[in-house]
Parts: structure tokens; sequence; C-alpha cells
């Protein structure tokens, strides 16, 4: 069988979506896919890290002036049939419209920000979205989600019970092993004590961050500890985090947070590990 992927996201940074595909592309890697040849494609350039069987297939020239979505729809449904695709996974949300009836869909939907959040996002995101998602959804032979929550919603966007698959992540037991402490050198580097909170993630009102720190405020007026834990927080800024820069320079709780930014693979395994807790509200 020949299988189709959506790989945009690999030639972006090591964020939610691509640590995703990534971690599903290792395991096939590791399996052999025997019997199945796996396509690959994206409208720009990527290098994956370790030694996989997958064909990859770049965009043209027209990749420069589209969005990935709209690429999807454009040149990639030629290069599929070129390829002779038997089943697709859209892997980001949009499915690629021009092959329904053709090629069967597997349609991954990671959130829905555009129902959520349409006033956080672009004008370019929220025109892709309001032409595209509703379409793939019910074009898509297959819908997987990653939580029963999401699951009742695209129920309620009119998708079928039995075409949703809710699909957990899973977790990289090599990465977490007992051995990925912070070293002190870390530590430094970071200026985290050995007590912390810790929360990943792009700085987005729709990450609930505003309420995690005043929530965090509060437990710092209320702990008995001393000295009290931090709360770290690791991920890049957007241009709708203004409310939470400000709220992070409250003196209740400027000496009590790190902001990090992003945050490398080796040392977001270790944050992690370290952590007295998760934060993910």
């Amino acid at each position: 069988m020949n299988i189709g992927v959506y790989a945009r996201q690999l030639a972006g940074p090591m964020i939610g979506a691509r640590r995703a595909l990534e971690g599903v592309l290792r395991e096939w890697a590791k399996s052999g896919v025997d019997g199945h040849t796996i396509f690959l494609y994206s409208p720009h350039r990527f290098d994956l890290d370790f030694v996989h069987p997958f064909h990859c297939r770049f965009g043209s020239g027209i990749a420069k002036f589209v969005g990935g979505s709209l690429w999807l729809q454009a040149e990639l449904p030629r290069m599929a049939r070129q390829d002779g695709i038997d089943v697709f996974w859209a892997t980001l949300d949009i499915a690629p419209l021009p092959l329904r009836g053709e090629i069967p869909c597997l349609l991954t939907v990671h959130d829905l920000g555009f129902f959520e959040i349409p006033g956080l996002l672009s004008f370019y995101v929220r025109s892709v979205y309001g032409l595209l998602f509703r379409r793939s959804l019910i074009s898509s032979k297959k819908i997987t989600c990653t939580t029963d929550a999401m699951k009742q919603d695209l129920l309620r966007l009119g998708c079928r019970e039995g075409q949703i698959q809710v699909i957990h992540h899973g977790v990289d037991l090599a990465a977490f092993a007992p051995s990925c402490q912070l070293n002190q050198e870390a530590r430094m580097q970071f200026d985290i004590p050995s007590s912390y909170f810790l929360f990943v993630g792009h700085l987005r009102p729709n990450k609930n961050l505003e309420r995690t720190l005043l929530a965090f405020k509060l437990f710092l007026s209320q702990c008995a500890v001393n000295p009290k834990p931090c709360l770290v927080l690791a991920g890049g800024r957007t241009s709708t985090d203004g409310p939470i820069m400000e709220l992070l320079q409250d003196p209740a709780i400027k000496e009590h947070v790190r902001y990090l930014g992003f945050v490398v693979e080796s040392d977001l395994s270790r944050l992690y590990h370290d952590a007295i807790g998760f934060v993910c509200p």
C-alpha cells in the first residue's frame, strides 16, 4: 500500500504538532513498515535526524507564494496521484479536498481554535479554516483526535460517531528515562531552584496561562513552605501574549516565575523530569 502523509510541520520548529508526527514516524521507521511505501509531502524542505525508509516529496516554486493549507489543495493532489497513493493522512486539520472521492483520507484534528478563539487568529487562518475545515470533516473517511472532549465537539459539528476515533498521545520512554535530570550547569543557566512547577507551550490566551498565573499568585499567598516553589514557563512568544507578559511583572509573582522562552528538546525532557508538577489547564 502507498501511504501519503502531510508533513509540513517537519519543516518548522519542534512544537506539539511536529513532535506528535515525528514520534509516529520514528516508530514506523523502527517497525520497518513492511509491505507499505510511505510518502511524506511538504511545501518546504526538511531533514529527519533518524534513519528512515520514507520518500520525501517537496513543493515547487509555488510553495513560496501560498500557505501550507492552500498548497495542500493546489500542488499536493497532483503529486499524490503521480505516486499512486492508496490512502492519505492529513495531519493538520485540513484535508486535500481535490482528492475526495479518489483517495480515502484520515484527518487528524489537533484543536478547534477556529471556533473557540477566532478573534486571536490571523485573517489568513480564519479565511482558510472558514473555507476548508468543515468540508475537510465531511470529506474524510476517518477522523482522529486526542481527547474525548474534542470528539464531543466534533460530533456537535456534524461528524458521525463511527467516523471519529480518539487516540491519545504517547510517551517517549527513552526521553524520560531516570537519567535525564537537570545538571547544575543547566540549573544555573535557567536560574531554576530545586522546587518548581512547569508549564510548556506558546504564550497564547487559549492556553489559559493568565488564569494559571492568577492561580499561582493565590498559591504563593497561602504557601507556608520556604523557599516557595517557582513556576517555570517554557515556550515561544506570540503576537497575542501582551496581557500575559504584563501579568508576569506583578510584584507578587515576579520573583517566583521563570520565563525561559523556547527550550531545546534535550533540556525540555530534563525540565519535565525534575518538576514537582506539570501545569496544563
